[in-house]
């Protein structure tokens, strides 16, 4: 556990930022506003933790305390992407630590159980990455970053159907991750509505790591494209093998690909070239395109830390604005039942790749990006609101 006290920050702030990102002169409360982020730093998903964070504090160093001079801290608790361990780390922050609420970095496993978790000790959850359906729902506690794995499924369907103009796929799920079979589902159902044909459907497993004769079976089979809504160690693995068998074929990706990509297997990205895949965030060229905050943001990133942000490092900062904006409409931010209600009234929130909304059954309407890799990195091809 880590403990971040923003009176520091604001220091800090002064000689990193030479004034020009930080919040108007406030005079602070002495009070301290508690605020959880719960992820895995270690482990498969670990880069959803790592890198979440660094937009957290990305966000945090532009804001660390709200206008009536209360001062954030942030509590920050590894959970390791087990389910169990989001549990505990949940009521250890609501119980002992006495935050006002938690930002959930986890997978759609860890939120679900979650969910009940949430509502039982009443403190507000914003799950950044936690696409599945059935995360948030109305008079609950826990809210959603992210668009939902209906909308994604259906949006990758119409895309591949419509744009790239393709009536037959392969398709590869994950039975053991909700995100991964969800999204596979939600896609072979509206692709087979609007009249495509799946020739296979193909299980993927911590095993299996040859994938060279089921896609020899799958280009002789007539499909002309790849829907991989699976792990980036699968996703590495059927790219490589589509190469050895010198396949050209369209493949398209999930949201949380290229990030995990990126920090896991850096050295592979060229390979990625010609991949499609649907996410929250498009790249740091495109983002500064779209707001100001995303300007911000980079600005003050690049004073932190070397690289460029990551899809996940996106949303922990989207995270943190929207929660502070829940915050500071609170006439007591301790109240959780207030935070609530705010982090649910969230209206056109001025994100990184455009305007956010969450809705009073906490689910967040935002621009879904489809994006192609070109030189290792993402282009827009289609924005969806």
């Amino acid at each position: 556990m880590y403990r971040i006290n923003c009176l520091l920050l604001l220091i800090i702030s002064a000689f990193i930022l030479c004034g020009c990102e930080q919040q108007p002169s406030i005079e602070p409360s002495g009070k301290a506003i508690k605020i959880g982020f719960v992820g895995p730093f270690t482990g498969p998903a670990g880069a959803q933790g790592r890198e979440s964070i660094k937009g957290v504090r990305t966000a945090l160093q532009i804001q660390p305390m709200l206008r009536n001079g209360d001062v954030i801290e942030l509590i920050i608790e590894n959970d390791n992407d087990d389910p169990q361990l989001t549990e505990r780390a949940l009521r250890k922050l609501a119980r002992q630590d006495k935050v006002s609420a938690v930002l959930l970095a986890s997978s759609s496993n860890a939120a679900l159980h979650t969910t009940s978790i949430a509502d039982s000790i009443e403190t507000p959850v914003l799950a950044l990455l936690a696409t599945h359906p059935e995360v948030s729902k109305s008079d609950g506690f826990m809210s959603q970053l992210c668009f939902d794995d209906k909308f994604q499924g259906l949006v990758a369907a119409l895309f591949v159907a419509d744009e790239l103009l393709i009536e037959k796929v392969t398709v590869f799920t994950d039975m053991e991750d909700l995100h991964s079979s969800y999204l596979a589902n939600e896609f072979i159902r509206k692709f087979k509505s609007v009249d495509g044909e799946v020739s296979a459907t193909v299980a993927v497993n911590a095993e299996r790591d040859d994938y060279v004769e089921i896609l020899k079976n799958a280009r002789e089979n007539g499909s002309l494209a790849l829907y991989m809504p699976v792990a980036e160690t699968h996703v590495v693995e059927i790219i490589k093998a589509v190469r050895e068998i010198g396949w050209t074929v369209d493949m398209i990706g999930a949201d949380g690909l290229l990030a995990s990509i990126q920090n896991e297997y850096p050295d592979f990205l060229p390979e990625l070239d010609g991949l499609y895949v649907t996410d929250f965030y498009g790249s740091r060229r495109e983002s500064s395109t779209h707001t100001s905050y995303a300007r911000k943001l980079a600005r003050v990133f690049d004073s932190l830390y070397t690289g460029d942000p990551s899809t996940y490092t996106a949303m922990g900062a989207e995270a943190y604005g929207i929660l502070y904006s829940a915050l500071d409409r609170c006439d007591d931010p301790l109240d959780r039942k207030c935070v609530n209600r705010m982090i649910r009234s969230t209206k056109d929130f001025d994100g990184v790749m455009g305007h956010i909304s969450i809705g009073s059954d906490g689910k967040a309407t935002r621009p879904l990006l489809v994006s192609k890799i070109n030189n290792g990195r993402p282009e827009i091809v289609v924005s969806v609101h």
